[in-house]
C-alpha cells in the first residue's frame, strides 16, 4: 500500500529549509533517491521505511526531498479545435478512389410563355462536377524504456491524447486552407465563374463595409436570375476579434451629416440585427503570410445547408482519428504475456501511432464573399 513519508518522523515542526551547492552528478543522485522515495523496487513495507530512516540521515537529504517535491509538469495547451467546420457540407468516402460530386443550374429560371397550340421549349440545364478524395495522414512517436520508467510525472501518458489532437489540428488547418491562402482569401475559391462577380473586397472590417459585403451577396444570380445567398458565419482573424464583436453587438452605429455643419448622428447598427454568427479562426495568420493580410482579411459564408462553400470528407469506419500502439516482439524465456511498455526486442523502444483521412474541397462561391481587409495583396 501506498506510504506518506511525511508520517515517518513524527516531528516536522522544527524543520527549516536547507540551502546548499548541488554536486555534480546531483540528477544522479536525484534519480537515485526518487524512485527510492517513490519505491519504484516495490520494497516491502518494513524494508522500505528502514531505507528512507537511513537515507533521511544523510547531509544531502533536505536537498534532495525539497527538489523532489518542487517539480510539477505544466498543463498541456488547449485545443481551438476546428474552427470552420460548421461551413462545409459533411461526406463520408468508402475508399481512396476520387469521388464526384455534382450541382446541377438552370432548373429553377422563370418559366417562357407557351401560344395556343404551341410547343413546349426544352430547358437547358448546366451541370458541373467537382472530384473529392481523401487522403492518410499520420505519425508516431516512440521512446525508451528507461525513459518510460523514469517518467514519474506522467508525461507519455499524455502521448495517446496528443497524438489525436494533432489529428483534430490536421483537420482545421486542411478547411482553413480551403478559403485562406499565402495571399488570403484564395480567388479560386471566392470569385464566381458563372456570373462574373468578383467576391474579393478590399475593404477593412467595418460596419459600413460588412453591409456593402452583405447587399453585395445580395446580388449574386444563377443563369442571370436571383438567389437567396444569405450569409451566417463572419470569419475573422484573432486580431480582428475584438473589432467584429463589437460590430456583431452594437445598437447603434454613427453617421455624419456633412451638409452645413458636420454633426455626428447615431442610427440603428441593422447589420447586428442580421443574427451574423462569429467564427475566430487561428489558423487565418498561420496560412496568410504575405505582409500584414493575415491580421486583416475577412469573410463571410452561408449555411452548408444553404449554399455550400465547400465540403469535407472522411473515410468510413475511420471518421475519429486512429490510435495504436506497437505490441512487444518479445517473449520471456519460459514464456508469459509481455507488455508493450516492455518495448521492441530490438531497442527496448515503444512505440505510438496515430493515423487520419481526410479530404476537403471548394464548392460554390456564390455563398461566399471576402475581403482582404486592405489594398490587394497578390
Amino acid at each position: 500500500m501506498p506510504i506518506d513519508i511525511l508520517t515517518l518522523d513524527n516531528d516536522w515542526a522544527g524543520l527549516t529549509p536547507v540551502r546548499g551547492n548541488r554536486p555534480a552528478n546531483w540528477e544522479a543522485q536525484e534519480a537515485v533517491a526518487l524512485a527510492l522515495f517513490e519505491n519504484h523496487k516495490g520494497l516491502s513495507h518494513r524494508v522500505w521505511k528502514y531505507r528512507m530512516e537511513e537515507v533521511m540521515t544523510t547531509d544531502s537529504f533536505p536537498l534532495l526531498f525539497a527538489d523532489s517535491l518542487n517539480r510539477e509538469l505544466l498543463n498541456a495547451f488547449q485545443s481551438i479545435g476546428t474552427p470552420l467546420a460548421p461551413l462545409f457540407h459533411k461526406k463520408t468516402l468508402t475508399d481512396f478512389k476520387t469521388a464526384k460530386m455534382f450541382r446541377t443550374e438552370g432548373m429553377t429560371k422563370v418559366l417562357q410563355k407557351v401560344l395556343e397550340k404551341g410547343e413546349y421549349l426544352p430547358r437547358e440545364q448546366g451541370e458541373e462536377k467537382v472530384d473529392i478524395a481523401v487522403e492518410k495522414y499520420g505519425a508516431q512517436v516512440d521512446f525508451s524504456w528507461e525513459a518510460y520508467l523514469g517518467d514519474d510525472l506522467g508525461a507519455f501518458q499524455r502521448f495517446p491524447n496528443e497524438l489525436a489532437q494533432s489529428a483534430i489540428n490536421t483537420e482545421a488547418r486542411a478547411q482553413t486552407a480551403i478559403y485562406i491562402g499565402a495571399t488570403g482569401p484564395i480567388a479560386a475559391t471566392f470569385v464566381d465563374a458563372v456570373d462574373g462577380l468578383a467576391a474579393l473586397l478590399a475593404l477593412p472590417l467595418t460596419i459600413g463595409n460588412l453591409e456593402t459585403a452583405l447587399e453585395t451577396m445580395g446580388e449574386y444570380t444563377s443563369s442571370g436570375e436571383p438567389i437567396v445567398s444569405s450569409p451566417t458565419y463572419l470569419v475573422v482573424p484573432p486580431a480582428l476579434e475584438i473589432t467584429a464583436r463589437n460590430i456583431l453587438t452594437s445598437t447603434y452605429k454613427q453617421w455624419t451629416d456633412g451638409a452645413g455643419a458636420v454633426v455626428d448622428h447615431e442610427t440603428a447598427n441593422t447589420v447586428a440585427q442580421r443574427g451574423l454568427q462569429l467564427i475566430v479562426d487561428p489558423w487565418i495568420p498561420i496560412l496568410a503570410t504575405t505582409g500584414t493580410v493575415g491580421q486583416t482579411c475577412w469573410f463571410l459564408a452561408t449555411k452548408p445547408t444553404d449554399i455550400p462553400s465547400a465540403a469535407f470528407a472522411k473515410l468510413a469506419g475511420n471518421e475519429a482519428p486512429a490510435l495504436f500502439m506497437k505490441s512487444s516482439d518479445t517473449t520471456r524465456v519460459g514464456g508469459g504475456l509481455v507488455s508493450p511498455f516492455e518495448g521492441d526486442f530490438a531497442t527496448d523502444n515503444i512505440f505510438y501511432k496515430v493515423r487520419h483521412c481526410l479530404g476537403a474541397v471548394a464548392l460554390e462561391p456564390r455563398g461566399l464573399i471576402g475581403s482582404w481587409g486592405q489594398a490587394d495583396p497578390t
